[in-house]
């Protein structure tokens, strides 16, 4: 082989490489597995966030109220929305969630509201309201299976609190925002 020729090609264990070539495949390789290391960990991550089908538990006494910030301590009266992007936002009364989503439009995947009289969630497709004396912001709503008598719709209980009305149609005003 000509001198200029070695100079150029270099012989690493017997295979004529061009200089440089060894040390750039070398980083090229660990991009490649720390951009793997990455991706793997970011699905793990995704796949693992799966999106509640159901309500989820709720840490009473703990868990704020995303539009007054209250804890929800009262089981009764609390709400989830469960939005499109995979967020849970918990209302501690039925009023503070018609005057959220008046303030802030979310499109919501489904909305579950505690029973005021059992120990279960009804989604918004099976649930009306009765009036009732107090609640925990004092929109005195509660929510109720769909078959209840005397009950209103979730429309009709929207429409109290967006117009600054209790449950019993006596006047509460809206908390400055």
């Amino acid at each position: 082989m000509p001198a200029e020729a070695a100079s150029t090609f270099p012989m690493h264990e017997g295979v004529l490489t061009r200089r440089g070539d060894a040390s750039r495949s070398g980083v090229i390789l660990a991009g490649a597995c720390v951009l793997g290391i990455i991706g793997v960990a970011l699905w793990a991550i995704m796949g693992s966030s799966t999106r509640p089908d159901e309500p989820v538990p709720v840490a009473w006494d703990r868990q704020p109220c995303t539009y007054c910030s209250m804890h929800l301590g009262e089981p009764a009266f609390a709400v989830q929305l469960h939005a499109a992007g995979g967020d849970v936002l918990f209302f501690d009364d039925p009023g503070c969630y018609f005057a959220y989503l008046a303030d802030h439009p979310t499109e919501a995947r489904t909305t579950w509201f505690h029973d005021l009289h059992q120990d279960r969630w009804l989604p918004e497709s099976m649930v009306k309201f009765l009036p009732v004396a107090t609640s925990p912001m004092g929109w005195g709503l509660g929510a109720v299976a769909l078959d209840t008598e005397d009950a209103m719709s979730v429309g009709a209980a929207r429409a109290l609190v967006l117009a600054g009305r209790r449950g019993d149609g006596t006047r509460r005003e809206l908390p400055a925002r």
